[in-house]
């Protein structure tokens, strides 16, 4: 599990982003046995912005792909 306080400083000190869920162009799980996946959405005039998450495990990294993929597509 990740340090509460190391997670803390990531939030306040990076950039952060908001998309619409239904603007993903993607949702990629990097492996089965990987616990990073990648979402992929759409910039003006250029190619897709791809953003790499990293979860405690593969299953959960899984999990997530799956959520977001069905919350797109509205399924």
């Amino acid at each position: 599990m990740p340090n509460a306080n190391k997670a803390k400083n990531v939030f306040e000190s990076g950039k952060t982003a908001s998309y619409d869920i239904k603007s993903v162009v993607a949702v990629l799980h990097s492996g089965k046995n990987s616990a990073t996946f990648k979402l992929l959405v759409p910039r003006e005039g250029e190619r897709p912005k791809r953003y790499e998450f990293e979860a405690e495990t593969p299953k959960l990294a899984g999990t997530f792909v799956w959520f977001l993929s069905h919350s797109r597509t509205g399924s």
